[in-house]
């Protein structure tokens, strides 16, 4: 019988870098099963032998959390009660000033604005007669409202003395000065159509965060690059950017995809 050769340390080493590679990927299953029966040394090759990897897909769990995100998003409305005021439009519509000055008028909050901005100058909201709008909803609607002309209303300056600033949908400062909200918060802007938002969506587990990125992406604003959409590799998230009724949606559209899971699951 031939004598084996004296095993050197670079081969020790790719033995030692084989079986580590083989036992990582095998705690990366939720059940597996795997044997290495026996390393040769053949000369100068390397030779593992091993037995069949066994693995089982674990239980998918009830994703409760989705669930009441879901079930929050579909019955939510905004509280509209108290005072109102009337929005009297006249038979030609109002001009944006004189709508950004009733919301002064009746709110606590400031607007700015550049009375020489074209756009502004130039749009009127069309519409015929009159609305009653509670005053607490009074800022929201005219948000909603701008961004049918292609105005935003956004947000200036922190909390503890915010005003507010109306700028053309095109402008670069929108992106970069979005308002956070948290995912478990997005129920709470569903059709709000006016506020430009950031968050972080988690992906279900299950769901290849490309391939969801992919998806949604669909939804996405497209004037001027506004929606964007990253998925983060290994975090299982998605980076969003967008008017918040849409990544509202992309929320709910994710949660939808958790829930039909588990429910193929159970049959």
């Amino acid at each position: 019988m031939l004598a084996r050769p004296p095993v050197s340390a670079a081969r020790l080493s790719l033995c030692a870098l084989a079986v580590s590679a083989l036992l990582a990927a095998a705690g990366c299953a939720n059940t597996r099963t795997e044997t290495v029966e026996e390393v040769e040394f053949l000369g100068s090759d390397v030779v593992m032998e091993t037995v069949e990897v066994v693995e089982e897909a674990a239980p998918v769990v009830r994703p409760q959390r989705e669930m009441d995100r879901r079930d929050r998003f579909d019955s939510w409305h905004p509280v509209t009660g108290g005072e109102s005021i009337e929005v009297d439009l006249g038979e030609r519509g109002m001009a944006f000033g004189d709508l950004f000055a009733l919301v002064h008028e009746h709110t606590d909050h400031a607007l700015f604005w550049d009375p020489h901005n074209a756009a502004i100058k130039s749009r009127r909201v069309q519409g015929v007669g009159s609305v009653r709008i509670a005053r607490g909803d009074l800022l929201a609607w005219v948000q909603d409202i701008a961004k049918q002309s292609g105005l935003v209303v956004r947000p200036l300056g922190p909390q503890s003395r915010r005003q507010w600033t109306v700028m053309d949908q095109a402008h670069p400062g929108l992106v970069s000065n979005a308002v956070f909200v948290a995912e478990d918060d997005l129920y709470k802007y569903r059709g709000r159509e006016g506020v430009y938002v950031n968050s972080a969506l988690t992906v279900p587990e299950g769901v290849d965060p490309a391939r969801a990125r992919m998806a949604l992406s669909q939804l996405s604003t497209k004037t001027a690059g506004l929606g964007r959409i990253n998925d983060l590799p290994g975090a299982n998230v998605l980076t969003v950017g967008d008017f918040a009724d849409i990544v509202a949606q992309m929320r709910r559209l994710l949660d939808e995809m958790a829930v039909a899971r588990w429910q193929s699951s159970q049959e």
